[in-house]
């Protein structure tokens, strides 16, 4: 009788674990499928969107853009059906979405012709399979973001978000164009530690820059000081080299010192920046050349040419020394 009922008890424990164990239905595999662009402009176009295409793997050939610029309610708040497209041949472009606040659904693109994010509502970032783009623009009030795959750009890097503290673009190797870091809260550029080749460098007003050691393996310039200046608008600052301006808190230039060829560096009004000698090499070479001089259109105005004549080394302002020939005395200094 023992025997038989711990028989009896055996089976209705292996009758539970065999329905416990039943495993869950697996969803089909997606479908690949390519499309052409697609502006979406409200939410229910969003997810007719994404209706319409959902089991597929989408690529885009052609743009991607979402943008709440003529809807008087702005009501795209949600993209989570957007998390299928891997590739985007166009641009991807994210404008005037202020309830937008989570741009995951994108974290599964591994190519962009270029990505713009601007009037968006999200504080943060993360396209961490994004591995080459065309060029890359946030404007908004991300606080982190993250491209921990990206090697490459062909065109630009700028990132205007005065909340940033954070950026990973750990893999990141070269640009083609400048890089542009404006107005960020960032504290260093750690973020860029593999970066090696840069079209221009402009990293302007950032008040709680303090360092620059992050791009200590940036060895190389690419693009020359003017590009069709007598026939494209440009401004001052749109010239090529090193332009580094209004950091507070930047106290040298340490980070920069494996830059060969700086074809313009201007630096002033960064109130703590006394170290110039790591680049005390490229400043002097450079105080010998003649300036610039070239014709330019501005953007504003009436259309006329004007004739500008820049200086290949600027160092105004630093650290309470006023003039260029003032920090030349310093940089002539440098052990």
């Amino acid at each position: 009788m023992k025997k038989l009922l711990t028989a009896l008890l055996f089976l209705i424990f292996a009758a539970g674990c065999k329905k416990d164990n039943k495993t869950a239905p697996v969803d089909p595999p997606l479908v690949p499928i390519s499309i052409a662009g697609e502006t979406l402009t409200s939410q229910a176009e969003v997810d007719a969107f994404a209706e319409k295409y959902k089991g597929n793997s989408l690529t885009i050939n052609g743009d991607l853009i979402i943008s709440g610029a003529t809807n008087p309610n702005m009501d795209i708040s949600s993209l989570k059906g957007l998390s299928n497209i891997t590739t985007i041949n166009g641009a991807l472009t994210i404008i005037y979405c202020p309830k937008v606040t989570d741009l995951s659904p994108f974290a599964n693109i591994t190519y962009a012709g270029s990505v713009f994010f601007s009037g968006v509502g999200a504080t943060s970032v993360t396209m961490d399979k994004l591995q080459s783009t065309g060029g890359l623009q946030l404007n908004d009030e991300q606080t982190s973001i993250s491209f921990k795959s990206l090697r490459s750009v062909t065109g630009s890097l700028n990132l205007l978000t005065k909340n940033l503290t954070e950026a990973d673009f750990s893999a990141l190797t070269e640009i083609s164009g400048k890089l542009s870091i404006w107005g960020t809260s960032l504290s260093n550029l750690n973020g860029f530690n593999k970066l090696s080749t840069v079209g221009a460098l402009l990293l302007l007003n950032n008040p709680s820059l303090e360092n620059l050691q992050g791009l200590n393996h940036l060895t190389k310039l690419t693009s020359p000081a003017v590009v069709n200046a007598s026939t494209t608008p440009v401004l001052y600052y749109r010239l090529n080299g090193i332009f580094i301006q209004n950091n507070a808190k930047l106290t040298s230039l340490a980070g920069l010192e494996n830059i060969s060829d700086v074809p313009v560096i201007y630096l002033s009004n960064n109130a703590l920046l006394t170290d110039f000698c790591p680049m005390k090499a490229q400043i002097k070479a450079l105080s010998a050349l003649p300036n610039f001089n070239f014709t330019a259109k501005p953007i504003f105005g009436n259309g006329a040419t004007i004739k500008i004549s820049q200086p290949v080394a600027t160092l105004t302002g630093n650290g309470g020394v006023t003039s260029t020939a003032d920090a030349m005395a310093i940089v002539n200094a440098c052990n």
